[in-house]
């Protein structure tokens, strides 16, 4: 029987994202099935439904947006964990989550992980500062003057 991996191993890894296929191939996968929709510009991109909602930190239709809007949301914050977990089957050493899904808990697991977090896009005084606090190791920001006289 053929494996067909559903928006790549997409109980391991955020959905329909380069880690959950990579995911799948490692969990031997003979195939994955994706999901495709075309931006407002004519790009092409990998998400299962016709608006970022579920998937992201952002919302609206993805036929309005921009591929570079699209850019800006963090399509793996609502996965919580399986973040960390595929950080780590991936080798990697830091992570870099929105900083609306950072809490104590990440952090602890993404600590005992030996994992570096590096936290974005804190661009307001309270992001920026909820960041430092939860013990981020940086702070992806637009606003790095401001970033500097807060920490």
């Amino acid at each position: 029987m053929f494996i067909q991996a559903h928006r790549g191993n997409s109980g391991h890894a955020p959905e329909n994202t380069l880690a959950a296929f990579r995911s799948a191939i490692g969990a031997t996968a003979d195939g994955i099935e994706c999901d495709i929709h075309l931006t407002r510009d004519g790009r092409f991109v990998v998400c299962h439904d016709d608006t970022i909602d579920r998937t992201s930190t952002g919302t609206g239709e993805i036929a309005a947006m921009d591929f570079e809007e699209l850019r800006r949301h963090d399509f793996g914050a609502k996965f919580g964990e399986g973040t960390i977990e595929t950080a780590l089957s991936l080798g990697c050493r830091a992570i870099h989550p929105h900083f609306a899904g950072i809490d104590e808990d990440y952090m602890r697991e993404a600590r005992a992980a030996g994992l570096t977090v590096n936290a974005w896009t804190a661009n307001k005084p309270g992001d920026i500062l909820f960041c430092k606090n939860m013990g981020c190791d940086a702070v992806i920001t637009d606003e790095p003057a401001l970033a500097r006289t807060l920490v």
